[in-house]
Formats: C-alpha cells, structure tokens, sequence
C-alpha cells in the first residue's frame, strides 16, 4: 500500500532508488531498510514529521522570512 505522505516539504519519493526528495534536497539512502523507517518514521508521519531535522530546519527559515530577518 502506498504511504500518505503527511510533510509538507515533501516532494516525491522512490523506493526503489531509495531516495526522497523534499524543499530542502535529496536523501539518497544507502539500504531500502533506512529509506523505509525515515519515511515511516518522518514524512508520512502525522504528527512526526514535525520531528524531522530538515523539517525543522525549514520551519526555522520560514518563521525568519515571516519574520523579516534576511537570510545569510
């Protein structure tokens, strides 16, 4: 069954090639076993996601451009 994926930074996924790719990059990884326990654990997580430290990071920039603060 397909995931749900729930981040909403998410972009595509491929299981097959391992990889996710969100706003903040790509995440190739190196055994399906890692792929699939990030993505459980993260992107189709609700809540969970949240937990993510792209995420996070991504919240942060946002937050910082709402707030006016110029990115270095």
């Amino acid at each position: 069954m397909p995931r749900a994926f729930q981040c909403p930074y998410f972009r595509r996924a491929s299981a097959p090639r391992r990889r996710v790719n969100c706003s903040c990059g790509a995440l190739q990884f190196p055994s399906l076993q890692g792929y699939l326990e990030h993505t459980k654990t993260y992107c189709a997580a609700n809540p969970g996601w949240e937990n993510c430290t792209l995420a996070q990071a991504l919240n942060e920039e946002e937050m910082r451009r709402e707030a006016g603060e110029k990115l270095r």
